[in-house]
């Protein structure tokens, strides 16, 4: 009985219908289980957290961002001004997180800042939530001329820009192009070398 059991499975599976629908339940079974627990491995082993709309965008001003400086007594605060329309800032954006990822428990400190408009909220919020920002993050709520000025004289409104601040809130360096991760890495030692 058991034999002919085992025949008749065996003569079901060599139809291709019954073979077709065993390859796609495997297949929609794999993209349930990457849907619902994905996991994004870092370098190393480190496995870097989802993150939820608890660390929606705040709006900020220009001087809302160095009072946020100053307040987080950081030995080094990096200021990333970025947009969604920017190529460069996306491209840029995972480098920016492996260095802060590596350098926070030496007093790095990140804060972003999106220079995207309020109706483009959230596709910013989309892209951070696919980038695994587990950290609170903001977008200007002033308007560009005046954020501009505010933030550096010299600032023509060319993005990506970076600022990297003392534990005082002194700026230290303002940087108005994309930077690689050994770039960013090596003003981390230079301005973490002095303190």
């Amino acid at each position: 009985m058991r034999i002919e059991a085992f025949k008749d499975i065996r003569g079901q599976m060599k139809e291709p219908k019954l073979l077709i629908l065993g390859v796609l339940g495997i297949f929609l079974a794999m993209l349930v289980v990457l849907r619902f627990f994905p996991e994004k491995w870092s370098s190393g082993d480190e496995v870097v957290p989802e993150t939820s709309h608890e660390f929606a965008l705040k709006s900020v001003s220009s001087e809302d961002i160095l009072n946020l400086v100053k307040a987080r007594e950081s030995k080094l605060s990096l200021v990333n001004l970025w947009a969604t329309f920017c190529g460069a800032c996306i491209a840029e954006f995972p480098d920016l997180l492996r260095a802060y990822r590596e350098y926070r428990d030496q007093g790095l400190d990140l804060i972003f800042v999106s220079l995207d408009e309020e109706s483009e909220r959230g596709a910013a919020q989309e892209f951070l939530d696919d980038q695994r920002v587990d950290f609170q993050t903001y977008i200007k709520k002033e308007a560009d001329q005046e954020f501009l000025k505010s933030i550096h004289p010299d600032w023509k409104g060319v993005i990506p820009v970076s600022l990297f601040y003392d534990s005082k809130g002194n700026l230290l360096e303002f940087v108005q192009e994309p930077m690689t991760f050994e770039q960013i890495e090596a003003r981390i030692l230079k301005y973490l070398g002095n303190h």
